[in-house]
């Protein structure tokens, strides 16, 4: 496939993103798929969702693993119900033909890039009370959403889950990064990849590009994250988020 190289450069450049913000980096892989390759938006989606399958966000987990000991509870519930609720989000999608799906797509980054722009991020001390206090019943609640979510959009739980986490709980962005990381690195896109692979949505040869050119740059990115600020952190994604959103959505109208 003349596309590899390209393809393994998209790995590459998502792995350092997803590792510096706490993220799979699953939406600039569809985004990248879709918009450069002109992939279809499904096989995009399922695609991406089993490269999350392997451990991608290992390296991250590494850099964080101080932050994550003391949430692991909250990890294990985010595994089980992004696992548990992924196939539903993946049925959801099959709801909508390829170009509407990839309208909602764009509009989901649309959403995401200016939310992250313009959100303030501080900490807790700072900030006042959490809205909801973070306990089993939320996190299985905000565990089960992003799951849907990431099943319907082809996305993993970082890009909902870091902002969500800092908005309803406060959380300190490192930890939420830790949260986020930790829940991908099981195979937790399962249900939705049986899905999409039951419809000839995944190419799996493209699965094992990315993965290993993700795996090799994750690292660096997220020591890279650790070092910044969370002004930085959240004007450096909301850019790239919205930024994507805009030119997908472009491309999307075009094609009706």
């Amino acid at each position: 496939m003349t596309d590899l190289p390209l393809i393994a450069l998209f790995g590459l450049a998502v792995g350092f993103i997803g590792g510096y913000a706490g993220i799979g980096g699953a939406p600039f892989l569809v985004f990248l798929l879709g918009a450069v390759l002109g992939w279809p938006q499904h096989a995009a989606q399922g695609t991406v969702l089993a490269v999350m399958l392997g451990p991608m966000t290992l390296p991250g987990v590494l850099v964080m693993q101080d932050r994550i000991r003391p949430l692991l509870r909250y990890v294990v519930i985010g595994v089980v119900t992004y696992a548990a609720f992924s196939y539903l989000g993946a049925e959801i999608a099959y709801l909508f033909d390829n170009q509407t799906l990839r309208i909602l797509f764009s509009i989901l980054l649309l959403g995401l890039g200016i939310r992250h722009m313009t959100a303030r991020i501080t900490k807790p001390a700072v900030a006042g009370a959490p809205l909801f206090p973070l306990n089993a019943a939320s996190m299985t609640l905000l565990g089960a959403f992003v799951g849907v979510a990431g099943g319907t959009f082809g996305i993993g739980a970082g890009v909902l889950l870091v902002p969500l986490l800092g908005r309803l709980f406060a959380m300190e962005k490192d930890d939420a990064r830790a949260i986020s990381l930790a829940i991908l690195l099981p195979p937790v896109s399962i249900g939705a990849v049986v899905k999409y692979h039951s419809r000839g949505d995944v190419d799996w040869l493209v699965v094992a590009v990315c993965f290993a050119a993700y795996l090799a740059s994750n690292h660096w990115g997220a020591k890279l994250g650790r070092a910044h600020s969370a002004h930085r952190f959240r004007f450096f994604l909301g850019s790239i988020l919205l930024a994507g959103g805009i030119l997908y959505l472009w491309q999307s109208i075009r094609l009706f």
